[in-house]
């Protein structure tokens, strides 16, 4: 995710914003029952895993199969520069346990439309397509362009009715307009909080200015875009953490915390402290046996 990276991080104040108070519209207040926790990453094909998640000597093909092993969840970028044919979505589906979840990312065709409220019908036929993926299709996202403002409020409105009710959909707003106009900003997440639908959390460098900490469903979306292990990617994490688990004890039911590094080589390092950060906690959470135990790697 090259959007909002500096070349130079020194001055950045990575400290998360205030909880908004509409949070306690959304989570019951008490830990659920059933919780499903993973942090993934945008792709599954990266020689660089090798002999990190992927054993040594692992063929291109296995991949995926190897990477589900070690985690629950991927952020479907290929989807967002074509739409996969129904075979292709079957062998995924078949490379990969029951739990494991594919967030597919909405094709660009759609989201950066210049009319989205024409593009109602490719949706439906794209969310057609990602059925094949049963039960193993997570969260989707929606990856408005920078250009999307609130002026566009009633065109996304009218977008977003048509989509099927059983749709899980979380929506990334790239204009900081949408969080200075707060009757909008309110406006759309109270709806967002109607529909089930959710928002994603963009953490990075260079756009402080939309990163928000609201949740409109029981479902916690985040891009994480760190910088090949800086020590604030770290720290950031360690912040990360101990909001995510508030969020948990109070209700909090899905989390996807996707890892974004230039050096994709990189991804697994992280992965493994958010997952070693995420098993120490002093409340008995009910995805402990999620995350291997102790280190990602092999």
């Amino acid at each position: 995710m090259d959007f909002g990276r500096l070349p130079n991080i020194d001055a950045v104040d990575f400290t998360l914003p205030k909880e908004h108070a509409g949070n306690v519209n959304v989570l019951p207040g008490f830990l659920s029952e059933e919780s499903f926790i993973s942090t993934g990453s945008p792709i599954w094909a990266e020689k660089g895993w090798l002999g990190k998640i992927y054993p040594k000597g692992t063929k291109e093909k296995d991949y995926l199969r190897f990477y589900a092993e070690k985690f629950s969840a991927i952020e479907l970028n290929a989807t967002h520069y074509t739409i996969p044919d129904s075979n292709t979505l079957l062998r995924w589906r078949a490379a990969v346990p029951e739990h494991f979840r594919f967030c597919p990312k909405i094709p660009q065709t759609i989201s950066h439309a210049k009319d989205i409220v024409q593009m109602t019908e490719q949706m439906l036929h794209f969310i057609t397509v990602l059925r094949t993926l049963e039960n193993n299709l997570g969260t989707s996202f929606l990856q408005l362009p920078q250009h999307f403002g609130p002026d566009k409020l009633k065109s996304l409105l009218y977008f977003l009715n048509a989509l099927p009710e059983d749709f899980s959909l979380a929506i990334e707003f790239r204009q900081a307009d949408w969080f200075k106009d707060k009757r909008k900003f309110d406006k759309i997440f109270n709806y967002l909080e109607d529909r089930k639908f959710c928002t994603v959390i963009t953490d990075v460098a260079g756009r402080r200015d939309l990163l928000h900490l609201r949740l409109s469903n029981r479902t916690a979306f985040i891009r994480f875009a760190a910088n090949d292990l800086h020590p604030s990617d770290f720290a950031r994490i360690d912040e990360w953490s101990m909001v995510l688990k508030k969020w948990l004890s109070e209700g909090l039911k899905e989390i996807y915390f996707f890892i974004h590094t230039p050096n994709k080589a990189l991804f697994p390092e992280l992965a493994n402290y958010f997952s070693q950060k995420m098993n120490k906690t002093s409340i008995e959470l009910p995805f402990k046996d999620q995350f291997k135990q102790g280190n990602l790697f092999e």
